[in-house]
């Protein structure tokens, strides 16, 4: 996907084989893997394009022939082939995962649970990684980058006693995972919401989405590199009656200046909706440019090109719709595209408006096959 357009993809992967780890401050040389079986065999759990012809895609592979369980792909020609990228070996050993692609070079990689904290980098598409490590105190650190040497790691830990607000520290680097700085903590992050991930836009400013009740929806920002957090207040649209229960999705750069943040709005009556808001000026000021209904249990694939148009998965993942100019409207079902009863989206990344790319398949299956549209997908071809 196009870094400035679209919403990052974080996947968390628990996969199988053995591993071997090497010393933090040398380069990790992978092992070599087999070659990339025919595409037609390819199933993918995430794809994530930073082109029109490049990008990346996540594998959970297995069978008789001894394909690993788990592989990175490449791709240079809008997804007609795909090379088989070689990872390090504790990536394909049940850990948890969460990947980072940046460019078609450089991919960030940092480790969950019982090996959290601990980060990939490659900066040369895949050739040669490099182990380093920060320290974190959650089991679920999340990081957000720039470009090959900077990235934020945001470590979340929950306060005791139920309360719906959690703690974050933020980690920075600027020489590709070397070194870390602590540069924010609690005293001086706000204590109330749940907060998420902090989403870098420049060497020094950064957003988080927030999960509240509130009046109205609300995020932190800092201008500082971290060492000083404002709250943002967005104003509902005029349909929606405060007080409101809301959750911040990811943020989007849409280049420019230009920011877009999903927000999923419940009211006291039951009224479940998306609110998109952008910013033309780096967030200084918010307009909440579209709204889409949704049913409170579902789980939203949304993806965003520009200020007014996007695509967004629902109905249980069968049915995609559009948005554009203040309306919604039924692109495409799942099942009309494969041709088989129960099929469902695993994944959507448009790289403009006519241009996208979808992981499509049986809900039971964790690898779908990847199909693009180059009519903002009103038809599919299977790759």
């Amino acid at each position: 996907m196009n870094r400035s357009t679209i919403i990052y993809v974080f996947i968390f992967l628990a996969l199988m084989v053995g591993c071997s780890q090497g010393d933090a401050n040398d380069v990790t040389q992978p092992p070599k893997l087999k070659d990339t079986p025919p595409k037609s065999s390819l199933k993918f759990n995430a794809i994530n394009m930073i082109t029109e012809q490049k990008g990346w895609a996540l594998a959970v592979q297995g069978d008789q022939n001894g394909i690993l369980p788990n592989a990175l792909y490449s791709t240079h020609d809008g997804g007609q082939s795909w090379e088989t990228i070689p990872i390090p070996s504790l990536l394909r050993t049940g850990v948890y995962a969460q990947w980072d692609f940046r460019d078609d070079q450089t991919v960030w990689v940092i480790l969950q649970h019982q090996d959290a904290g601990k980060v990939y980098l490659t900066r040369d598409g895949g050739k040669t990684w490099f182990e380093r490590k920060v320290d974190v105190k959650g089991e679920i650190p999340e990081l957000r980058s720039l470009d090959s040497n900077i990235a934020w790691v945001t470590d979340v830990t929950y306060a005791s006693g139920g309360s719906p607000n959690n703690n974050i520290e933020i980690h920075f680097t600027s020489d590709g995972g070397d070194t870390w700085q602590k540069i924010a903590e609690e005293s001086n992050v706000p204590e109330v919401g749940q907060k998420g991930a902090a989403q870098p836009f420049s060497h020094e400013t950064a957003w988080i989405p927030v999960t509240d009740m509130n009046s109205q929806p609300y995020a932190y920002y800092t201008l500082d590199r971290g060492a000083a957090w404002q709250k943002k207040q967005l104003a509902l649209p005029d349909q929606a009656e405060p007080p409101v229960r809301f959750r911040g999705l990811e943020y989007v750069n849409l280049g420019k200046g230009q920011l877009a943040y999903p927000i999923k709005v419940t009211t006291e009556n039951g009224k479940n909706e998306i609110v998109i808001y952008t910013s033309e000026n780096n967030g200084n000021t918010w307009t909440a440019q579209q709204t889409l209904p949704f049913e409170e249990e579902e789980w939203i694939n949304i993806n965003i090109v520009d200020k007014s148009h996007g695509w967004v998965v629902k109905n249980s993942q069968a049915s995609l719709y559009q948005f554009a100019d203040g309306k919604e409207t039924l692109v495409n079902e799942a099942e009309r595209i494969t041709g088989e009863e129960g099929s469902v989206f695993g994944g959507i990344d448009f790289v403009s408006r006519q241009r996208g790319f979808a992981l499509i398949g049986d809900p039971n299956e964790t690898g779908k096959s990847l199909y693009v549209t180059d009519d903002g997908g009103k038809s599919w071809e299977e790759k």
